[in-house]
Formats: structure tokens, sequence, C-alpha cells
């Protein structure tokens, strides 16, 4: 049973990791870029909360909502 604890804790870790550049990766200009996105991502035009989605070399983002609330 403590392990299946253990797998379902690990598995809800493994889905928080950021994916693209890490955070250490990150140039200021990108980690300006994250920033943005997440701030638009987590702002009032998505009330359930969006994760960003970031094209890095194209200097833009979009956010990706789980499911409409509205």
């Amino acid at each position: 049973m403590k392990i299946r604890l253990i797998t379902a804790v690990l598995a809800c870790l493994a889905g928080m990791v950021p994916t693209g550049a890490s955070f250490a990766d990150r140039t200021p200009a990108q980690q300006s870029l994250y920033q943005q996105a997440t701030k638009d991502c987590n702002g009032p035009h998505y009330p359930c909360g969006a994760r960003p989605y970031i094209n890095y070399s194209g200097g833009w983002w979009g956010c990706v909502e789980p499911r409409s609330c509205r």
C-alpha cells in the first residue's frame, strides 16, 4: 500500500516539472518570457488556470486550459 502512495506522489511531482528549458538553462530573455507567460496564463482571462506553452526560439507563448470553465 505504501508503494502505491509513493508511486502516486512521484507521478504527481513528475507532472509538475516544467518542460522546455530548465530554470538553470534559461537566458535572461527566456526567463523574462517565462515570467510573462506564467503571469498571463494565471490571470483573469483563464479562471480555471492554464499552463503556458512557450516557444523560446520564436519568442511567443500560448495558454493551454485543462478544460473550459466559461
